[in-house]
């Protein structure tokens, strides 16, 4: 396997769980083994992000466009359409990785720099996915506080998104 697809292994599964980079074989020690298709659970489940996520996008732009462009509703259309974009531009990525894999691990079998690549290419996502972990964290734990603020400090999670997202509720019905 090339040192790349092995340090990356773990950073790829994970991404999987999001949806992102739908490529089957991760795990294997063969790049050749490392297959795209669209015919698979894992592209299923990533068009299904990508079809919930643009549903939330549009829900988003509805509401912005309804309430004035208020701030707050335009950061939320930002957000999702943000998801949107990632997830559908690594779904491309994932058609491509394979192939790009095969290419890597000859250059890496040519260049023969294995002391240098796998810290490189194991920290920088390391830093990518934590920044955005803290980003999150710290906005949830804003709108908690936001939310004790305004006196409602029994809020759970499930309030917290009913109450902050409630347009998607305006036009879809849910049961408690």
């Amino acid at each position: 396997m090339g040192y790349l697809q092995r340090h990356l292994k773990y950073v790829l599964a994970l991404s999987q769980l999001f949806g992102v980079l739908p490529v089957s074989g991760i795990f294997s020690d063969d790049p050749l083994r490392l297959k795209f298709s669209w015919l698979s659970w894992k592209v299923l489940y990533t068009c299904c992000l990508i079809l919930l996520t643009f549903f939330l996008v549009l829900m988003a732009f509805y509401n912005l466009c309804t309430n004035d462009f208020e701030l707050p509703n335009f950061t939320t259309f930002v957000f999702f359409s943000n998801g949107f974009i990632v997830i559908t531009v690594f779904l491309k990525l994932a058609t491509e990785w394979p192939e790009f894999m095969r290419y890597w691990h000859s250059t890496e079998m040519f260049i023969k720099s294995k002391v240098l690549l796998p810290k490189r290419f194991v920290s920088l996502p390391f830093i990518i996915l934590s920044a955005a972990a803290i980003e999150h964290g710290l906005f949830v734990t804003y709108c908690i506080t936001f939310e004790e603020f305004n006196g409602n400090i029994t809020i759970n999670g499930f309030e917290h998104f009913m109450t902050n997202d409630v347009y998607v509720f305006n036009y879809i019905s849910y049961t408690w």
